[in-house]
């Protein structure tokens, strides 16, 4: 009985124990959240299962998605309408309502991300629009103040139209009018009327500047000239990517004004080199050489002073040049040339007696192509193009045109050949030459007086065949009854041999002495 009763006990003073620790938690926490949140958590009931959210809304967001396609087609009505704002403003509802239903309930039939990128490409088109006709309108206003050559209003509507082609670049990406092209045309176009009035400022100074120069106002000339250059710093410094801008047009300003300075003294040139050849032809070489060095002088100046301006031009140039080098020398080929050339029967032109020596040609062109070398022998292997050249440039030196003889002024001049034992002593031919040309002038002349036209070397004559030319009379190597027959050769221009060579014909006037 005392086991029975101390158990009895020991189970009641555990549970007297319990809720014991029991009533003090729930005075704990009393003392903690307070009677109301307690008596709250009390009174609530228990929780039972949760509905699916999309069984409890999905008629609200169907009912949405109907709005916002009711929205859709008001917004289209204002389009059509014309009420611009309306239609953008109320578009906008629309899209926000599906961006909406996208968010809320993405996994349903409602939601529609295609819908949401179309509805903001739509709203960014209607917004830039205006834009984009205003900014053409505007464009095209500037195109025709630029064609009547206004152009501060020019400037005025393309800075206007260049705001809009960057507002709707910045601001309206997505719509079909992002145009970056757009806005490059226009910053160009504003340039355009921006450096107009420079340039047509720059080219009203060059007008000024010629009619000063045709009126030898040269200080003037340097005044425009300057002016026109200092214009040209402005465009540079402010439109540095522009064509006027380019380096180029600084250089063609300042060759203008080397040629519009430099042209009366290339004109005092001209005179005086046309007077020095004058004096030259007429073997007047004291005035000629005095006139000569007038010449050299002003050429110094015009290549020193005014280089940009290519004066006297590179042909004469380069015939100042020739007869710097040929220097005191012209004297002496001059008087040389004239005691040598002979009138040739019913024929203006005055041909050399003999054919151009070795020496001769050597003195003028400063080279000898010969293979068979010798001061008094013919040149040889000489083409025709290269007797051409010499012919020129003796020309040069005598102040009268120089040429090779015509095939009728070469027959003219042989005549009528001798008796045949009489050529024997006229000519050299295969049986007495030796297999080689021999001295000029050193056989019987023939004719009135003219040496060699039969046999030594073969002549090249005046041909006016393009690319062909012929040589003739014969040559050493020929037979001598072959060279009665007038032998003639046909050969290209750039052919060349050691058994041609050729000799050169002086055009005067009726009046010049031999």
């Amino acid at each position: 009985m005392n086991k029975r009763f101390l158990e009895v006990m020991v189970s009641v003073l555990l549970i007297a124990l319990f809720l014991g620790v029991f009533y003090y938690g729930i005075q704990k926490r009393r003392s903690v959240m307070g009677p109301d949140l307690v008596q709250r958590l009390l009174e609530t009931p228990a929780p039972t299962e949760r509905i699916p959210a999309e069984a409890e809304s999905g008629e609200n967001y169907a009912q949405l998605r109907v709005e916002s396609e009711s929205l859709e087609a008001e917004a289209r009505e204002a389009r059509e309408a014309g009420r611009g704002e309306v239609a953008i403003e109320t578009l906008t509802s629309a899209l926000v309502l599906q961006e909406r239903i996208n968010r809320e309930d993405a996994g349903s039939v409602h939601a529609d991300r295609r819908r949401v990128a179309s509805l903001r490409r739509e709203i960014a088109n209607w917004e830039a629009e205006p834009l984009h006709e205003e900014m053409l309108s505007l464009q095209q206003s500037g195109r025709l103040a630029l064609d009547r050559n206004d152009y501060a209003e020019a400037g005025e509507v393309f800075e206007e139209a260049l705001a809009l082609a960057r507002e709707i670049n910045e601001r309206h990406t997505r719509s079909r009018f992002y145009d970056p092209t757009m806005t490059r045309n226009l910053e160009r176009a504003l340039q355009q009327a921006q450096i107009s009035p420079l340039l047509t400022e720059q080219e009203n100074l060059l007008g000024e500047a010629r009619a000063a120069a045709a009126e030898e106002e040269f200080a003037q000339v340097r005044e425009k000239m300057q002016e026109a250059l200092a214009l040209q710093g402005e465009i540079e410094e402010r439109f540095g990517e522009h064509p006027s801008a380019a380096g180029q047009n600084r250089e063609n300003l300042l060759r203008d004004k080397d040629i519009l300075l430099g042209r009366v003294m290339n004109d005092q040139f001209e005179n005086r080199w046309q007077a020095m050849q004058a004096a030259f032809a007429e073997r007047d070489f004291a005035t000629g050489e005095r006139i000569s060095g007038e010449v050299f002088g002003l050429y110094d100046v015009l290549r020193l002073d005014f280089p940009r301006a290519d004066f006297p031009g590179p042909e004469r140039s380069a015939q100042v040049d020739f007869l710097r080098e040929i220097g005191q020398a012209r004297r002496d080929i001059v008087k040389e040339v004239w005691g040598q050339v002979l009138a040739v029967s019913d024929h203006s032109a005055k041909l050399l007696a003999h054919e151009v020596s070795q020496s001769l040609y050597e003195r003028v062109m400063g080279q000898n192509p010969s293979r068979n070398i010798g001061p008094n022998l013919p040149v040889d292997s000489v083409t025709y193009a290269e007797a051409q050249a010499f012919a020129e440039s003796l020309s040069l030196l005598m102040g009268l045109p120089v040429r090779l003889p015509t095939g009728e002024e070469f027959a003219a001049a042989l005549g009528d050949l001798p008796a045949p034992e009489d050529l024997e002593d006229a000519v050299w031919h295969a049986e007495n030459s030796g297999g080689q040309s021999r001295p000029v002038g050193q056989r019987e002349p023939l004719g009135d007086g003219f040496y060699d036209l039969l046999g030594n070397v073969a002549e090249w004559v005046q041909t006016e065949q393009e690319g062909q030319a012929q040589a003739l009379g014969g040559t050493y190597n020929d037979p001598l009854p072959a060279l009665r027959n007038l032998p003639r050769q046909s050969h290209s221009t750039n052919f060349r041999s050691r058994t041609i060579g050729f000799r050169i014909a002086v055009e005067v006037n009726d009046e010049e002495g031999p």
